[in-house]
């Protein structure tokens, strides 16, 4: 090639190289580079580090503007520029002879003081990363146990352990540093021979284990170097660093002690450190037995022991009516010191007299003889005084009794009081002790003492005992209806049945009602026989006590519904029950549960089981706090029922189906059907529902706002 061809192909290069665009392609923080602020940092005309853009090119000559800011310093490195610029830099003027001009470029994040960045250069003919001259690399990894090691790469801080990257083929040196651990290093090779190296370091323990008691005893509390260890011995201290320590043991009863030991890696020191005890132990006892006071500090009755530091001490016995023992003492460290309290008692006497004499003397329950009698040396104070004599009546009275004096008390004992008995029904014909006194309700004077009582109406007989004493009730009342209420009395636990007398009523929706469904109407005449049912519905308790389990939702509550019960889980106690009791219990038919919650004959015609305020008898939505109560918890309706409105739903034994006008006597609902009803609405149920007209279809299953209440036929 000839000198001119030379100089033109020459000329051509330059003229396509000085009109080549420059561009940035990436603009990025490094995170983990501290090049600006540890390993090579630049201070601005303000005093403050530099921010470091570190320009990636692998073409040289580049100059550089920052505008008002300026730029701190530049360098040249291996396919890079680096560029110091204030913090807070706006914009780049990037310039070369050949290249061109890149003009205002504006970083895209905030250029921040000690941060370094990276700026990638590119042209339209030159591409200084994307397309960099082929570089041998290799893949390098450094692992370590434990892990976490800071990795250090010819002395520069290159990230955390497990560590990964690709680098240069070449000669490296790296350095391992992790808290508590000898530091580590190395020098590796890297080559062309493809595959990565890898290296694997076990880091040795720059730390040992101090296992530490304290004697005379333990307790005391731990530092360690001056910082609380968060322990009392005896205790182990894991990962002390190896060296000289300083040892702090703080106690409330022992003086504080201090002790230097040293630490070597991998040792486990066992060190036992002596306490200087800085108390006394103290005994103190009472006769009789009286408050103790230490310094005006109460510590108990009868007797204390314990500790005291060192000083003066006022020891006090105290005891109501007694003068108090105070006793002062200089406590030794060291020097046990035991003592004896002993309160003197302070005394008066009191005489009694009564009529009739040999009356039994109780005093606060104590019993003194019998009348009359004076007793000597009894604390003053205030005494109940309880004179006591068969066939009379009981008295009592408070009495003083004043230190040196004599209290006197002269009393006369009733003969009898004045009773009342009454029946239900009334009208019963009424014997006292064998004599006709006349019909019930009936009001006289009975002397102290047990009577025997015969009442007779109509074919019922009912004979009972009675004593009147005084404090006792001045009236008594007795069923003799022929159609009485009853208690069942069964393994172990009482099942109240609420006579109904029988009677004739409107089923369905009435005028109180209101807000009626379409399955409450129309309304129709139903007569019932007499029957029994349950006063409560049936509890936890009673099911448990039947059948040994208990499968409430709302358990811990034995006196709460029993729920979560299906139709035929209730068979099957009704079953159970009948075969412990010989009846035949079942459950109420839907007439019968509507005629009994309406109040029966006594029906004063409420909207819900009682009342129309469903507050005042009933468990329901807005006051059930979304769960069941013990039965019996609100006010009963007209016949003594509780809970017919809320609580829980009750099963009856119908199946579910429409009504008619008819007129029906004992009616048991549809022979067949597809759901069961249930009455009375619940807990977690609004108002409405819990009307005692309203009717609710269910499958048979079992749900947590599910219960039941008996029924017996006479």
């Amino acid at each position: 090639m000839n000198r001119i061809a030379l100089l033109l192909i020459i000329a051509l290069l330059f003229h396509v190289q000085g009109f080549a665009q420059l561009a940035v392609q990436n603009f990025r923080l490094l995170e983990n580079d501290l090049t600006a602020q540890v390993t090579h940092p630049k201070t601005d005309q303000n005093g403050q580090k530099a921010a470091l853009i570190k320009v990636v090119t692998t073409q040289t000559g580049f100059e550089f503007d920052g505008g008002m800011l300026g730029i701190v310093a530049t360098e040249q490195h291996t396919a890079e520029v680096w560029v110091y610029v204030p913090g807070r830099s706006k914009a780049l003027d990037i310039k070369h002879p050949q290249l061109g001009m890149l003009r205002q470029y504006a970083y895209p994040i905030p250029v921040e003081a000690a941060r370094t960045y990276e700026l990638v250069l590119v042209s339209g003919t030159i591409e200084t990363v994307v397309r960099p001259p082929e570089v041998p690399m290799q893949w390098l990894i450094i692992d370590t146990q434990p892990t976490d090691a800071e990795v250090y790469i010819n002395d520069q801080p290159a990230g955390h352990t497990p560590y990964q990257v690709e680098l240069p083929v070449g000669h490296y040196t790296f350095r391992l540093n992790k808290e508590l651990y000898l530091p580590d290093g190395g020098a590796v090779e890297l080559t062309t021979d493809g595959g990565r190296k890898t290296i694997s370091v076990t880091l040795k323990p720059n730390f040992g284990s101090l296992q530490l008691t304290s004697e005379p005893e333990g307790g005391a509390r731990v530092l360690l170097n001056g910082i609380d260890m968060g322990k009392n011995t005896p205790c182990t201290l894991e990962r002390v660093p190896a060296g000289e320590h300083t040892l702090t043991l703080t106690h409330q009863w022992y003086t504080t002690t201090t002790q230097r030991f040293s630490m070597t890696a991998g040792q486990t020191l066992p060190l036992k450190v002596t306490m200087q005890p800085i108390f006394a132990e103290v005994q103190v006892k009472t006769t009789p037995e009286a408050e103790i006071i230490v310094n005006g500090v109460s510590r108990g009755k009868g007797s204390w022991g314990g500790r005291l530091t060192p000083a003066v001490y006022t020891f006090e016995a105290r005891l109501p009516n007694h003068r108090p023992a105070v006793e002062r003492r200089t406590v030794v460290s060291g020097q046990p010191l035991e003592l004896t309290l002993t309160p003197q008692p302070i005394t008066g006497s009191l005489r009694v007299m009564t009529t009739p004499y040999d009356v039994l003397i109780t005093l606060n329950g104590k019993e003194y003889g019998l009348s009359p009698s004076t007793i000597k040396d009894l604390l003053v104070g205030t005494y109940t005084l309880t004179l006591f004599r068969q066939g009379y009546g009981t008295v009592t009275k408070s009495i003083t009794v004043a230190e040196g004096k004599t209290t006197e008390v002269n009393e006369t004992l009733p003969t009898g009081m004045a009773v009342t008995i009454a029946s239900d029904p009334a009208g019963a014909q009424l014997s006292i002790d064998g004599t006709p006194v006349g019909s019930t309700p009936y009001s006289g004077t009975l002397a102290y003492g047990p009577h025997t009582l015969k009442l007779v109406k109509g074919r019922k007989e009912v004979t009972e005992s009675i004593t009147v004493s005084q404090g006792s009730s001045a009236r008594w009342e007795f069923n003799v209806a022929e159609f009485p209420n009853f208690t069942e009395h069964v393994a172990g636990i009482d099942i109240e049945m609420v006579a109904v007398q029988g009677g004739t009523f409107t089923m369905g929706c009435t005028g109180e009602q209101e807000d009626r469904y379409s399955d409450e109407k129309p309304t129709f005449q139903v007569t019932l026989s007499n029957y029994y049912i349950g006063k409560f519905e049936v509890t936890q308790a009673q099911w448990q006590a039947i059948m040994g389990s208990n499968p409430s939702h709302f358990k811990s509550c034995a006196s709460c519904p029993v729920e979560n019960v299906s139709w035929y889980d209730v068979q099957e106690f009704i079953e159970k029950l009948n075969e412990l009791t010989g009846r035949r219990y079942r459950l109420p038919t839907e007439a019968e549960w509507e005629y009994a919650a309406r109040g029966g004959s006594g029906s004063k015609g409420y909207r819900y089981a009682g009342s129309n305020d469903i507050d005042g008898v009933a468990w329901f939505e807005d006051n059930s706090d979304r769960k069941t109560h013990p039965v019996g918890g609100k006010m009963p309706n007209e016949l003594g029922l509780y809970d017919m409105s809320g609580n829980v739903w009750e099963w009856c034994s119908d199946w579910y189906g429409s009504y008619t006008s008819v007129a029906k006597e004992n009616p048991n609902g549809p022979a067949s059907g597809s759901y069961r009803v249930v009455r009375g609405g619940g807990w977690n149920y609004c108002a409405r529902l819990c009307r005692v007209s309203f009717r609710f279809l269910t499958p048979d299953d079992r749900f947590s706002l599910l219960g039941f209440r008996l029924c017996l036929v006479p």
